[in-house]
């Protein structure tokens, strides 16, 4: 093992680490925000900032292990801050200096390591943004380098500009670097958030405030049937394993016919279509996604079996309507959510389905531009609306008008 150099200018450098009064300090969520998101990025157990005090490493975020300090002696990230870009170890086994390094032999057994070199605004580096794993990887590729950059460079932000003032200062005279991360804004929140509602946040800040408008949307509620009781079976990998072989098909049909994911509740969606912007097509495009969805879990559940994972069945309810849209919350937290009376009866009629069904309302097939096939009818009694809500079973969109089966003249409480 080869412990790391001391750097010519330690003193300085502990000076400035000190200056800037982070050491042994409580949790900040603005850095675990960062780790979090490297973390899920980039796929990795461990992701952590540490500072490199005289003898330890201190971390101020920490994700994957179980202890806030380690020995600087033994270090990868000593070695790091005397680098002016990253350094990246594929394989640790194969790097001379680590190869009987007990980081390397024992906790947390580390293979692979990827460190970016933290900065005092005096340009000593008094720290790190650490991502590791227990198995060897590839060096990073160009687009990756690119994101695990822009990352250290928040996380170097929030060392250095400690007070919240400052920090608006600092970005109010910096918006020609924030335009040069603008793609990387682009590129972690559309994670979590559709496209088309991530650029009208960026392009109209006004959009944060809180509050809402009136706007005429379809609401899309899915819901896997049997798959609470079936957590109680499965391992909690297994569960979350099969959750994502689900999402990632639904998300992706989503995102095609345009549909803006409103909410992720446990094993249901909610989806808006005509959000942020509305379209004459909304309605139609949210039961052409529904019927994909449920065409599209054949191939799911072949994925599942081949993880030996059980099958599912997803039911889906259709609505549309008024609803207001908009930040709710408060300034410490806010959503950018529908809500309103569509949205409950969606929910209402989802609530109905059975697996492999999209039922609908007669407002929504009132809005279609396109000839939908259905397979029955029912009248409900809603809770909370007057008179009774038409539902349809949609089984497909036909190329000419078909009959709707006439509504059975019975009733059900939703």
């Amino acid at each position: 093992m080869l412990e790391p150099q001391i750097p010519d200018d330690e003193k300085d450098r502990l000076l400035a680490l000190n200056a800037l009064g982070a050491l042994d300090t409580p949790r900040e969520e603005r850095f675990d925000r960062i780790v979090r998101t490297m973390k899920a990025l980039f796929d990795v157990p461990i992701a952590f900032i540490a500072l490199v005090d005289e003898k330890r490493l201190w971390l101020k975020s920490n994700e994957g292990l179980s202890h806030d300090d380690l020995p600087r002696d033994t270090s990868f990230c000593g070695h790091c801050i005397l680098q002016k870009g990253p350094l990246i170890i594929p394989d640790a086994k194969k790097d001379i200096r680590f190869l009987d390094n007990p980081l390397v032999d024992g906790e947390p057994h580390i293979r692979y390591y990827a460190g970016w070199p933290l900065s005092a605004p005096n340009g000593q580096n008094i720290g790190t943004l650490c991502m590791v794993d227990q198995k060897p990887r590839d060096y990073p590729d160009e687009e990756q380098m690119r994101i695990f950059r822009d990352l250290a460079a928040m996380a170097e932000d929030g060392l250095t500009l400690t007070d919240l003032a400052g920090i608006q200062t600092s970005l109010r005279d910096t918006n020609q670097a924030l335009e040069k991360r603008t793609s990387f804004i682009r590129k972690i929140f559309g994670r979590y958030m559709a496209d088309e509602l991530v650029e009208a946040l960026l392009d109209d800040p006004t959009a944060l405030a809180m509050g809402g408008q009136p706007r005429t949307a379809t609401v899309m509620m899915t819901d896997l049937r049997g798959f609470t009781p079936l957590t109680n079976l499965l391992d909690p990998k297994d569960v979350v394993e099969a959750l994502n072989i689900y999402f990632a098909a639904m998300l992706d049909i989503i995102a095609r016919h345009g549909g803006t994911v409103d909410n992720i509740i446990g094993d249901g969606l909610v989806v808006l279509f005509g959000v942020p912007e509305k379209a004459d097509d909304d309605a139609d495009r949210a039961i052409a996604c529904a019927i994909e969805m449920q065409e599209t879990m054949k191939e799911v559940n072949l994925a599942l079996k081949a993880h030996d994972l059980p099958e599912l069945g997803v039911g889906i309810g259709i609505n549309s309507g008024e609803v207001v849209v908009g930040n709710i919350g408060s300034d410490r937290f806010a959503k950018f959510s529908a809500i309103g009376a569509p949205v409950n009866i969606a929910a209402r009629v989802e609530s109905l389905s059975l697996p492999g069904q999209v039922l609908v309302t007669e407002e929504t097939l009132r809005q279609t531009k396109t000839a939908i096939q259905v397979d029955g009818s029912l009248r409900v009694k809603a809770k909370g609306v007057a008179g009774h809500v038409l539902i349809h079973d949609v089984i497909a969109i036909d190329s000419k008008k078909s009959e709707r089966a006439e509504p059975q003249q019975s009733e059900a409480d939703l």
